[in-house]
């Protein structure tokens, strides 16, 4: 149950009050400045509580409750609070540093993993308009604050599919930044490593300019490894220690 309120002049420091009424009543919650989270035992007590909250609310702090967004709902994958959501399917695959008693913990919200997608995409945007080295920090800082801010809530399968997104972007925004054939083939000579040839212009006549589907290509993988964009400074999430 997430009681929201709508803003007001009175500040928020009133919410204090809240929690005290629901400290007071035993009442499990937890809130951030104006969003909170109520937890209940069942439907019936989650309505109970809704309707005392509310009382309290707006008759003693003189505060509006945004009825829009305040719902009773069971705690799931999809209920959404602060960009998380919530599950108890621990397992060792997934989640191998949870304990596996069923409890219910955060984990993140599709929502947010889209978010997250949206801001990457803008900044790695295929013409790199800020230079590679500025867009490498920028992605580092967003990278480094989202990690920071979910922390435990990253399941092990979903840090390697952000991964190998963000690298497969990543290699789409050098190959699109060569732009000439000449200039590809240099760059393909200049990172390809040591124990193998680099690919000739007929190895790649074929590139046209579908980016996404060229920055999957075996050579790229080969010329742009994941050491070797490491060692150029980029960042994904399995490079921050959390």
């Amino acid at each position: 149950m997430i009681p929201s309120s709508k803003k007001n002049s009175r500040p928020n420091i009133l919410l204090n009050e809240l929690d005290q009424m629901l400290d007071k009543a035993g009442i499990c919650f937890s809130r951030y400045a104006d969003d909170m989270m109520i937890l209940c035992n069942s439907k019936y007590a989650a309505e109970r509580v809704l309707k005392r909250v509310t009382l309290f609310v707006e008759e003693t702090l003189f505060l509006k409750v945004n009825q829009e967004k305040t719902k009773i709902g069971k705690a799931s994958p999809e209920m959404k609070f602060l960009g998380f959501g919530f599950t108890n399917e621990a397992d060792d695959k997934n989640w191998p540093w949870r304990p596996k008693d069923g409890k219910w913990f955060s984990v993140v919200h599709q929502k947010a993993i889209k978010k997250l997608k949206d801001a990457a995409k803008k900044t790695l945007n295929r013409k790199g308009s800020n230079g590679i080295e500025r867009v490498t920090v920028a992605l580092a800082n967003k990278l480094r604050g989202w990690v920071n801010y979910f922390q435990g809530g990253i399941s092990d399968p979903l840090r390697k599919t952000l991964d190998g997104w963000l690298r497969r972007h990543i290699r789409q925004l050098y190959w699109k930044t060569w732009k000439t054939m000449e200039n590809r083939i240099k760059w393909f000579r200049k990172l390809w490593p040591t124990w193998g040839a680099p690919p000739t212009r007929e190895d790649y006549a074929y590139g046209s300019n579908r980016y996404w589907r060229m920055s999957k290509t075996h050579q790229i993988h080969i010329a742009l490894s994941n050491r070797t964009l490491a060692d150029l400074g980029w960042s994904w999430i399995s490079l921050f220690d959390y």
